[in-house]
């Protein structure tokens, strides 16, 4: 049997995400989105919140379905100031008003997206999406100058894009989650844009040596460009424990896709070119 003791060290790679249930947010949009974050990326920290006062103490903000935000400055400033915002759905597109875009009202046409985006950390999504009811989308005329179009059911309309604001980023993505079984595929698209944009890309080094608590023990340490600890693992019986096994570990425990971290070893080596079987007894000799 495997036996593994975690003590993990979470340090700069903690987030904070508010889901806005106040501002005429639909609340079944709320609910289904909060328990989506929860399911997917708890690491996201994920918490309703119904005003804006600790708006300073969040990493991004969702605006649920209908949510009322266009004529909201403090969120303005937060996104400018280099805050995360996620939403689209609802009437004349509140997220872009927030920002002066002017668009129609949107649409929400029975197709198939596709994903248009070549980006790595978005290469797990699901390249294509059934068409589904309220899935709202804009006409590409009308999308902010530079913005990246991530899905489309046409060349002519997108229903996931996003763009900078200042120091920030602001993503659309068009589907309402008005029902509680909303497509899983639309769920994993707009956890994982969101978890993509907030947690960077950070290049990490994976540490082993004996174990000082377990005779045939093995002690992991992760650590950053700096030297800080980010996590580690005491393994008491490591001998049939796997490359692929501590890749699995490290990006649930990081909270990150695994694209993300570039996880290289003591002597240079990055992770992703050993071998998935080897052991880590050997890989740590």
């Amino acid at each position: 049997a495997r036996k593994a003791a975690f003590s993990w060290v979470h340090s700069s790679i903690m987030t904070r995400v508010a889901v806005l249930t106040g501002f005429g947010a639909n609340a079944a949009s709320s609910q289904n989105l909060l328990r989506a974050l929860h399911e997917k990326a708890p690491h996201l920290g994920p918490e309703p919140v119904d005003d804006l006062a600790t708006l300073q103490e969040f990493s991004a903000v969702v605006a649920p379905y209908s949510c009322a935000v266009a004529e909201c400055a403090e969120l303005a400033k937060f996104v400018r100031e280099g805050g995360v915002l996620i939403g689209g759905a609802g009437r004349h597109i509140p997220i872009m008003q927030l920002f002066d875009y002017k668009t129609p009202n949107g649409n929400s046409p029975q197709l198939p997206h596709e994903r248009r985006t070549e980006r790595p950390e978005f290469q797990d999504l699901p390249m294509n999406v059934p068409s589904c009811q309220w899935v709202w989308t804009i006409q590409t005329e009308f999308i902010p100058l530079g913005a990246e179009i991530c899905y489309a059911p046409s060349a002519t309309h997108a229903s996931v894009f996003m763009w900078n604001e200042g120091k920030g980023r602001v993503i659309f993505c068009g589907p309402e989650f008005h029902a509680s079984d909303y497509p899983e595929e639309w769920k994993t698209i707009y956890v994982g844009m969101l978890s993509a944009v907030l947690v960077p890309s950070m290049p990490v080094t994976v540490f082993g040596s004996k174990s000082e608590f377990y005779t045939d023990g093995l002690h992991i340490v992760c650590s950053n460009l700096a030297g800080a600890t980010l996590s580690e693992l005491e393994l008491e019986d490591p001998a049939n424990l796997t490359v692929e096994w501590l890749r699995k570990q490290l990006i649930q425990r990081l909270g990150v896709y695994g694209r993300e971290i570039l996880m290289s070893l003591a002597d240079g080596r990055l992770l992703c070119d050993c071998d998935d079987a080897e052991r880590l007894t050997d890989l740590f000799a």
